[in-house]
């Protein structure tokens, strides 16, 4: 047995195939178990179907895997994530969604074919103007962060404070009066997601302390400015993302494992226990986490087989152009979601790119439409980060991967960082000679 174990843990397609088979089977367990009986109330749904509906399931979500070979790049580091929080829950609740499961096998498909897509993404070795590596200092970044910093406190000084849980949705409240500034809004996102990870992944490379505690400031301000529980636990992933690529050179082979082993625990200590109070807090993480684009696809499919498609004019620039947004209600999430569950008061369901700028922008075709456009965008950053750490480039996509479950991929351009990421890599190098602080 511990030969196997060797011999598997040393192939590395057999590794993830394994460990995707693991995910794929525990989380359709999860799903039956946990999400649907304790969240159903939210919109999960159960429709049992044949075992040869399960198989096809099956094989559409775990066949992508067989296209990833954790590379330490960018592209491969962000779509392993894709792969685990939105294509494969996506895939299995389309199955469990819906009665007639033939309204929907060409879209398990096509989100099938769309991470294989992701996940074959040649790497090449070419840099981007070498000559022009260091255009924009570094400190040009502790400048801006000290501007944006006192912008955000400045505007919320008087509500800032550590809220408790029961405190988080009242102080959203508060400071949700205060701001009306998109400006604010915006730096608040930037702070959570660009500077944070920036000044931990900086910190951490250069073993430098007070760098890395400047990161975790941000991420503080922005918790007690607006309660967003996510950038509280942004550096914290940033810590640990950094210490498992950083024991190899060339591979991510322990990232996907790691997870999938980690996902697993958490379903099998909450079978084990019989306490209904950590069933139900295990069942909240799993549907915040895991879970979310297991609950928003049936919905958002649902809806835009009524509905007219936004073709894309859910994006403000684009609707100032054509006007051709559908719904009354101006947030998206908040207009599918009332569509979809007939609540005047719904909640704002967030979702991916996939559906945000595919399914609701314009079907099929929107789906193959954002997947192309991640495409260019993943082999930029490839060529991008060739000159740099990747132990630094990496963590620094950590915001930024964070944001991919639940927000349109516009979105995760602009107020998630990605844009000023990118513009970091092109036009700044991190390294030893500027170390900033």
């Amino acid at each position: 047995m511990k030969a196997i174990l060797k011999k598997l843990l040393a192939n590395r397609l057999l590794l993830n195939l394994f460990s995707a088979v693991i995910y794929v089977l525990v989380f359709r367990l999860a799903y039956v178990q946990y999400l649907y009986p304790v969240w159903g109330y939210m919109g999960y749904k159960y429709f049992v179907h044949s075992r040869w509906v399960s198989l096809l399931t099956i094989i559409l979500a775990v066949f992508p895997i067989l296209f990833y070979k954790a590379r330490k790049i960018p592209s491969d580091f962000i779509s392993i994530f894709v792969y685990i929080f939105i294509v494969a829950p996506s895939i299995i609740s389309m199955e469990y969604g819906f009665a007639n499961y033939n309204s929907v096998v060409l879209i398990q498909i096509f989100y099938s074919l769309s991470m294989i897509a992701f996940f074959s993404i040649k790497y090449h070795d070419k840099v981007i103007h070498r000559t022009k590596e260091n255009a924009i200092p570094v400190n040009v970044y502790y400048v801006a962060v000290i501007i944006v910093l006192l912008t955000v406190i400045a505007t919320y000084h008087s509500n800032m404070r550590f809220a408790s849980v029961e405190e988080v949705y009242d102080l959203r409240e508060e400071t949700a009066e205060i701001n009306t500034n998109p400006i604010v809004g915006y730096f608040m996102l930037w702070l959570a997601n660009f500077f944070s990870p920036l000044f931990v992944a900086t910190g951490l490379v250069k073993k430098n302390i007070k760098i890395v505690l400047l990161g975790f400031f941000c991420a503080i301000v922005v918790y007690m400015s607006t309660a967003l529980k996510s950038a509280f636990f942004t550096p914290l992933f940033c810590l640990l993302v950094f210490s498992v690529v950083k024991k190899r050179n060339h591979e991510i082979i322990s990232l996907f494992p790691s997870i999938v082993l980690f996902f697993s625990l958490l379903y099998f200590i909450g079978a084990a226990v019989d306490n209904n109070l950590a069933f139900v807090a295990l069942s909240l993480f799993i549907m915040r986490t895991f879970g979310i684009s297991a609950l928003l696809t049936p919905g958002y499919i649902t809806v835009f087989n009524s509905m007219p498609h936004t073709y894309y004019s859910h994006v403000r620039i684009i609707n100032s152009i054509t006007g051709m947004y559908p719904f009354s209600e101006p947030v998206l999430g908040k207009a599918v979601w009332s569509a979809y569950t007939g609540e005047t008061d719904a909640m704002n369901a967030n979702a991916n790119m996939l559906l945000t700028d595919g399914i609701a922008a314009c079907g099929l075709p929107g789906v193959v439409l954002v997947s192309l456009l991640f495409i260019i965008i993943l082999k930029y950053l490839n060529s991008i980060s060739v000159r740099h750490d990747m132990n630094f480039v990496l963590t620094l996509l950590i915001g930024v991967i964070l944001s991919l479950s639940n927000a349109s991929l516009f979105t995760v351009l602009l107020s998630s960082g990605l844009l000023l990421i990118m513009f970091l890599l092109r036009f700044t190098k991190i390294d030893n000679r500027h170390i900033g602080c």
